[in-house]
């Protein structure tokens, strides 16, 4: 992600959420986001468990995020063409609405996309990485073990032993 645009992410508290009350059941879902709230950071320097959570943030409509982009207008490919003094006018005031309409909502785009993807494929290789430690270990043998899931809503657990499989919702 090379560009000489300065590119901030930004990210506040949705306009749903802010009209929510503490009677409402979602509200209790803006102190999961606190750190999010009037977050401000370049875009080289954002890290991927922070746009995984404002995106988790967008998706339970709590958080807003956005690529802000300044000085766009100096890598428009439209500065380098040389217009007759007649014209000027006329195609400079083409030119800023095609960098505010166009141009600016395609950067903001591609970079949101580049980087939720880059986002998703670290999460993925840290999944993949710990799940390799787990296989790699020695197996356990002649012992029962207890295996517990802890969820949002439920915690599952299964007991493991040699000879049986039970699972048990707690």
């Amino acid at each position: 992600m090379e560009t000489k645009v300065y590119l901030c992410i930004c990210c506040e508290l949705s306009n749903k959420a802010k009209k929510w009350t503490e009677s409402d059941k979602s509200y209790r879902l803006i102190s999961n986001f606190n750190d999010y709230l009037n977050f401000r950071k370049d875009a080289r320097k954002v890290e991927n468990y922070q746009i995984l959570a404002m995106e988790r943030g967008e998706e339970n409509e709590v958080l807003t995020w956005k690529v802000e982009v300044a000085h766009a207008e100096n890598e428009h490919p439209g500065n380098a063409i040389r217009v007759a003094y007649a014209h000027r006018e006329l195609f400079e005031t083409a030119l800023k609405d095609s960098i505010n309409r166009l141009f600016v909502p395609k950067i903001q785009r591609t970079i949101r996309r580049f980087l939720l993807g880059r986002a998703e494929e670290a999460a993925i290789a840290c999944f993949a990485h710990n799940l390799r430690q787990l296989f790699w270990r020695e197996g356990i043998v002649a012992e029962s073990v207890i295996a517990l899931d802890p969820g949002y809503s439920a915690c599952k657990a299964a007991l493991l032993t040699s000879t049986v499989s039970a699972g048990v919702m707690i």
